[in-house]
């Protein structure tokens, strides 16, 4: 048997950006960190929104679809922001990440789309 061993390293830069109001049409943050298709024109996002945190601001999904119309330069909203249950509870059950998978197949959201998940750790975690 021929074998062929190598070392490999691999680089991988992580960015973590710190915002307030990321929504507010003003805020340029997730704009210029959204980039464009090889075309220049704009990806397609799918926002998935943490049950609890829409209940808490009644107005979150309205300001995301306003950001988006307002912001259509990196990224296209497909349909209006997904509300899924978080908690513990979520990650034991499949029923959200199956519907997170059928949104993802119906919008031919790809690997050059933006899945954004916002909300709770459950919910980050299982999006």
């Amino acid at each position: 048997m021929d074998l062929i061993e190598r070392t490999i390293q691999v680089s991988w830069q992580h960015r973590v950006l710190f915002t307030d109001h990321v929504f507010d049409p003003a805020n340029f943050t997730l704009r210029d960190n959204l980039s464009r298709d090889e075309q220049g024109s704009p990806r397609r996002a799918l926002v998935v929104v943490d049950e609890a945190l829409a209940t808490a601001q009644p107005e979150l999904s309205q300001a995301i679809e306003a950001y988006f119309k307002a912001n259509p330069i990196s990224a296209t909203l497909v349909c209006p922001p997904m509300i899924c249950k978080g908690g513990e509870q979520t990650k034991a059950s499949w029923s959200s990440v199956s519907e997170i998978h059928a949104a993802i197949d119906r919008h031919h959201i790809d690997r050059h789309s933006y899945l954004i998940a916002v909300g709770g750790g459950a919910l980050l975690d299982m999006a």
